[in-house]
């Protein structure tokens, strides 16, 4: 057997890929998380460890559904893609819409992960509503579709989210995320499993103009909680520095964005010290 240096690298490469691709999907089809395992709020949250539930933005309806409350824009649409561990077969891509009516926002998301053999779709529309000065309140319907290759068939599941957010003061606002509270099952005649449900609480901090600390804590009650801070520097109006950590998976995270008057792009990427980098971009247009 004659086998040159290439091909045996090319061959554990293969067979590397192949366990991460085998491991999580696995993963995901025990842990039917289709909330949390594949979703990343757009390159700017990814930037900050996909912390921000106290944040707000047309991405907010993949973290707090009483983040999507803007002050100024009528309507926002965004566009984002993700390459996991820079796994084809890993990337997500997202669209996201918020439309002003009134004292409330309007929110679409539409989000697709895998490839052949593994697919993963989620549809949500949202209603948030400013109740006071300082409080708003988010209300979010999920539907979810996952269709698992070699006989594991196709399942689906709505599930519902509850978000708040309150403003103490210009500096300071706090949010709290509720999702499936009413455990809702992933069900066929091979398996049946419940969405999983988790409580997430963060922080928002301005400590200057142009530098904002941000800070979530969340828990699902069949993992560890997970602990993430980030910090967002604009040392111009225009451009912006981003940073974060969590400590589920001990990840790092780092991009940086341009946002002209009505248009923004974001590039960014997670690092993990065993399976490397997942960057990632996304784009958003704001209309006033």
């Amino acid at each position: 057997m004659n086998l040159t240096k290439r091909s045996i690298f090319g061959s554990v490469k293969t067979g590397m890929k192949n366990f991460i691709l085998f491991s999580f999907f696995l993963g995901a089809a025990i842990h039917c998380n289709a909330q949390s395992t594949t979703e990343i709020a757009g390159a700017r949250y990814g930037a900050l460890s996909n912390t921000g539930i106290a944040d707000n933005s047309v991405w907010q309806g993949l973290l707090n559904p009483a983040g999507i409350i803007t002050t100024q824009e009528r309507w926002q649409a965004g566009a984002s893609y993700v390459n996991r561990f820079s796994i084809s077969e890993l990337s997500s891509r997202d669209l996201v819409a918020s439309l002003k009516v009134g004292k409330g926002r309007f929110g679409l998301v539409v989000h697709s992960f895998g490839y052949d053999a593994y697919t993963q779709n989620q549809f949500s529309g949202t209603y948030a509503m400013q109740l006071s000065e300082k409080f708003r309140a988010g209300v979010q319907l999920n539907y979810f579709n996952v269709s698992i290759a070699e006989g594991f068939g196709k399942y689906s599941a709505v599930t519902a989210n509850l978000g708040l957010q309150y403003d103490f003061n210009d500096k300071v606002t706090v949010g709290l995320v509720i999702k499936n509270p009413n455990r809702s099952e992933l069900s066929t005649e091979v398996m049946q499993q419940y969405v999983q449900s988790v409580i997430s609480g963060g922080l928002k901090y301005k400590l200057a103009d142009n530098l904002s600390l941000l800070a979530d804590v969340s828990k699902d009650l069949d993992l560890d909680p997970n602990l993430s801070a980030a910090l967002e520097y604009s040392p111009l109006e225009e451009w912006h520095l981003r940073g974060g950590v969590s400590t589920l998976d001990r990840g790092l995270s780092f991009g940086f964005g341009y946002s002209p008057a009505k248009w923004s792009v974001d590039l960014a990427s997670l690092y993990h010290q065993v399976l490397g980098f997942s960057p990632m971009i996304s784009f958003t247009y704001r209309n006033e």
